[in-house]
């Protein structure tokens, strides 16, 4: 299977056995989480045809917008702050450490209400187009297909991924709370990850019956 962009970030186009469809990378929410294994997951998708295809396909370089991820944690860690302060005036909590720890979960919840929102909006934009088009399938990868080079590095990553963000909350909560920024970009990238990620190359993927 081969796949190409798309010019909506929500999509990612296929070609699979001379056929076309518009994978929705956001179908499985587990690959918010788990987004360095995202091809081990199934996807909805719609068939199309090559015109249609012509029309959605990307031809310039995939795009990863640090920088807007980077412009939208400054504007979303002011207003939450704002917010918290005002549950935290409603809740007893004395400790500073507490405090930080709940802040941290209300930011955690707003950005995932933000990815949420995302989502919807780029479903929304292609509505028309996917009404009109083919029936809905399910495109998955074959299990025994998945190499092991895949496997370990995708692994790899996540460990990685997790012990950056790990380290990140442990020093916002107990050292520097300045690194709340950071922890808001890291958050944004990780639950964005499921758009850029390692394809499994060699692997077989096939229409689920």
């Amino acid at each position: 299977m081969k796949v190409y962009e798309s010019t909506n970030k929500r999509y990612k186009l296929a070609e699979l056995d001379t056929n076309y469809y518009l994978i929705d990378m956001d179908s499985n929410i587990l690959a918010y989480f788990l987004p360095t294994f995202v091809w081990f997951f199934p996807f909805r998708a719609v068939e199309i045809d090559k015109g249609e295809f012509s029309k959605l396909v990307s031809n310039g370089p995939k795009e990863y917008n640090i920088m807007t991820s980077v412009v939208i944690s400054m504007f979303v860690g002011r207003p939450v702050y704002k917010l918290s302060t005002i549950f935290f005036q409603e809740l007893d909590v004395t400790s500073e450490v507490d405090k930080r720890a709940i802040y941290l979960l209300i930011t955690f919840g707003c950005l995932l209400i933000f990815r949420s929102i995302v989502m919807f909006y780029n479903k929304y934009k292609l509505r028309k187009r996917l009404s009109e088009t083919g029936c809905n399938v399910i495109i998955e990868i074959d299990k025994g297909s998945i190499t092991t080079y895949y496997k370990k590095n995708s692994i790899i990553r996540l460990i990685l991924i997790l012990l950056i963000a790990a380290g990140i909350i442990y020093i916002t909560i107990f050292y520097l709370f300045d690194l709340i920024l950071v922890f808001i970009l890291g958050v944004l990238i990780f639950i964005f990850m499921n758009r850029s990620c390692l394809f499994p190359y060699g692997s077989r993927f096939r229409i689920k019956d």
